[in-house]
């Protein structure tokens, strides 16, 4: 597998922070920590409706080829 980490600021821009076979690397770079399901206890579900939200993005590609010819990654996960 290959993952690709986007940080996105909260202001509807993002960018690529790093891409790597080892998602454990990938995991340990992202700034926010906080899963769908735990940012929903913490924050009111309404939050993340209503703005544009400050969070980590790892893409999950098959491999790099397909990265690399910009196919849809095979699943998104968010961190808030």
């Amino acid at each position: 597998m290959f993952y690709v980490l986007i940080e996105w600021n909260g202001k509807g821009s993002g960018r690529t922070v790093k891409t790597s076979f080892d998602k454990k690397e990938i995991l340990s770079e992202r700034e926010c920590k906080l899963t769908d399901k735990e940012a929903k206890k913490k924050y009111h579900w309404r939050y993340f409706y209503a703005y544009d939200v400050k969070c980590s993005e790892v893409q999950i590609f098959k491999n790099f080829k397909n990265y690399a010819a910009g196919k849809h990654p095979l699943n998104t996960k968010f961190y808030y």
